[in-house]
């Protein structure tokens, strides 16, 4: 096994996290893709912690991927968009600028 350099766990992941510690979804997704890394530089790639931890950074990517580019377009959205009810204002809670329920 590898000396890990950089250890990091999902615990201390869900700590950040709570804690509002990470300023930027990159620095989240670093963190967790270093979890799920130094397991695979620990463990032997026939360990099933090893497959486990390659099918999880997997996932998380595609995910992570996913979220990031929702929200680019809920962005772009709110960015561009106004209407009789929102009058181009935007809700505190959600930072979006209709209240107008709108079908995909």
């Amino acid at each position: 096994p590898e000396i890990i350099k950089q250890p990091m766990d999902l615990g201390t992941v869900r700590q950040r996290l709570s804690s509002g510690e990470y300023e930027t979804n990159d620095s989240f997704a670093h963190d967790v893709r270093l979890t799920f890394t130094n397991a695979m530089l620990f463990n032997p790639k026939e360990h099933y912690v090893y497959k486990a931890a390659e099918k999880l950074l997997s996932y998380f990517n595609a995910e992570y991927e996913n979220v990031i580019k929702q929200d680019r377009e809920d962005e772009r959205i709110a960015a561009t968009h106004s209407c009789s009810v929102c009058a181009g204002r935007q809700c505190t809670l959600c930072l979006r600028r209709c209240l107008d329920f709108q079908t995909a």
